[in-house]
């Protein structure tokens, strides 16, 4: 069956494994039995989709949804097969308490959420962090969890985090997010990194916006001149455009300054 609420909403392709609904004593429940949902138009397919929601006699809702595989199916993917968990439960205070774990089948991959949503006002808030990725060259690399990366490294050395700040009410939402990246080392077929970093603070994911005054650390960047010891300043204004400037980059003993570029 298709489904698509609203104007310019996303149809979906929704093969339903079977529905539940169960009244008794005021309240009602429903289940859903195993379900796939495509994206018709997307290169996203959603199998193994079990859910379970109830109302009860005090009109408090809950709710489980539980989903075997999100899956791109682009040859080759963005990323790995992933796995979705996901509750819905009162608080105890008048407001629902939201807990969900995304995460590949090896778990290298993790984001959980947890957060709290007020029914009467329609506010809410949650955090969704990603568990650090530790890439080591004989252990982990960035291609096994994202196969589009294939073949454009050669080797990488070096940690990335992630914490998002979500906040919702009339229907917007806000994502403050906070990426952490360390480049002991990168070899690429061009590029070589070393000893490199960034702390950068996104305002908003869609489109990525960031203040003004972003660093990029520069360890060694060998490009077949090395550039060392200095930083790139750069702001994501949210246009699609990228504001930067080079700042203190050594090369061959004298220091590189650029004007702000685009």
């Amino acid at each position: 069956m298709g489904l698509a609420v609203g104007d310019n909403a996303q149809k979906l392709d929704l093969t339903l494994g079977g529905v539940s609904i169960t009244g008794r004593d005021g309240a009602i429940a429903g289940s859903l039995a195993p379900s796939k949902v495509a994206l018709p138009g997307q290169p996203v397919l959603i199998t193994g989709v079990v859910g379970e929601a109830k109302i009860d006699a005090a009109g408090r809702p809950s709710a489980r949804l539980s989903v075997g595989s999100i899956r791109h199916t682009e040859n080759p993917a963005f990323v790995v097969p992933l796995q979705l968990e996901a509750t819905v439960a009162p608080d105890g205070a008048g407001k629902l308490k939201l807990d969900a774990v995304i995460r590949d089948a090896s778990e290298r991959l993790r984001f959980a959420l947890s957060g709290v949503h007020d029914p009467e006002s329609g506010q809410g808030e949650a955090v969704l962090a990603m568990k650090k990725l530790i890439f080591t060259p004989t252990v982990l690399q960035p291609e096994t969890l994202f196969p589009v990366l294939r073949g454009r490294t050669e080797s990488v050395d070096g940690d990335v985090s992630l914490t998002s700040n979500l906040r919702w009410a009339d229907g917007t939402l806000d994502m403050p997010t906070d990426l952490s990246v360390v480049l002991r080392a990168l070899t690429t077929s061009e590029v070589r990194v070393e000893n490199s970093s960034a702390e950068i603070r996104f305002s908003q994911l869609l489109p990525p916006t960031t203040p003004p005054g972003q660093e990029i650390k520069i360890g060694l960047a060998d490009v077949g001149v090395p550039l060392s010891d200095g930083r790139l300043v750069f702001e994501l204004p949210g246009d699609g455009t990228i504001k930067a400037q080079v700042r203190e980059l050594d090369m061959f003993g004298g220091l590189l300054n650029s004007e702000p570029f685009e």
